[in-house]
């Protein structure tokens, strides 16, 4: 990403990326390019993109002085337009449809519904399905020293026996629930940075405006732990390691490979990450046991 704004016939834009795809927002309107400039800042640094698409964001007022300002949202890859009600909310918008034409495209690598942390250089994966717990547990390991990368969403590339992960371009998401557990203290840190957004589920924000911390671009994968998988009933806060064929079927899942590919295909794109990188379930249970487990996953690196 190049977060600084650049001229195009008058209408600076925002740049950001993450390959093989670059990204553009387009607009008159300065507000609104300095808060997309603080949104996408992070993906400044991205492998030269191959494909690109591009946002245009202006004001939609009416005459009506009874009709309150709304923001309309036009892409290079699509004839609608979008109208939304505050400029957060219209890019909100663009950073979904960024993130949702990275990771359904099939020249991206293989993405997740997995949260990714990361200490010491070694990544882990947290996968589970909505609401499993995926962005609480990321954000306890973080409050212990941990870089928390994503909550949501990650590439998955292997190369010469090592798989790596990278986060995909978009903020993190904390659930209202989550505050009760990680306390009103971090969530009003949070809520006070730059970049946060609150939405009708909680908080949109970047982490390193909370420890300062530099993010890796991506992370070598040491495990991966599965939250509340189906039909599995663990004791609470405990760990049971998984075979690699079991991790192969337990991942279809959690990747966007399993809606563009058939069944052995996606195994095959995914074999990699099951034959080279551990894992576990872990069962739900109290927070900070739960931590204690993930932490002790690294070892050496711990």
């Amino acid at each position: 990403m190049n977060s600084g704004s650049m001229m195009t016939e008058g209408v600076n834009s925002v740049c950001w990326g993450s390959a093989p795809f670059s990204f553009q927002l387009s607009s008159t309107v300065t507000p609104i390019l300095q808060k997309a400039s603080s949104i996408f800042r992070p993906w400044h640094s991205q492998s030269p993109a191959l494909q690109a698409h591009r946002w245009f964001v202006e004001s939609a007022a009416t005459a009506d002085p009874e009709t309150p300002e709304r923001w309309s949202v036009r892409s290079t890859s699509t004839s609608a337009t979008m109208f939304r009600a505050t400029i957060a909310y219209a890019l909100m918008a663009i950073e979904y449809q960024a993130i949702q034409t990275l990771i359904e495209s099939v020249a991206s690598p293989p993405a997740l519904h997995s949260a990714l942390v990361a200490k010491d250089g070694a990544g882990v994966l947290i996968i589970g399905r909505g609401e499993a717990g995926k962005s609480t547990l990321s954000c306890a390991l973080w409050q212990r020293g941990w870089t928390l990368l994503s909550d949501d969403c990650c590439l998955i590339e292997s190369d010469s026996g090592m798989c790596t992960a990278r986060p995909a371009p978009r903020r993190v998401s904390l659930r209202v629930p989550s505050r009760a557990l990680l306390g009103d203290a971090l969530w009003e840190r949070i809520a006070a940075t730059p970049s946060c957004d609150p939405t009708n589920e909680g908080l949109l924000f970047h982490p390193d405006e909370i420890d300062g911390r530099k993010r890796a671009t991506s992370v070598r994968l040491a495990a991966a732990v599965f939250l509340g998988r189906r039909d599995i009933a663990l004791t609470p806060a405990t760990l049971m390691r998984i075979n690699p064929a079991q991790f192969l079927l337990a991942l279809l899942p959690y990747s966007t490979l399993i809606h563009r590919l058939t069944p052995g295909e996606a195994m095959n794109r995914l074999n990699p990450v099951a034959a080279t990188v551990p894992a576990y379930d872990l069962g739900r249970g109290n927070l900070t046991a739960m931590v204690e487990r993930v932490e002790g996953l690294l070892g050496g690196n711990d």
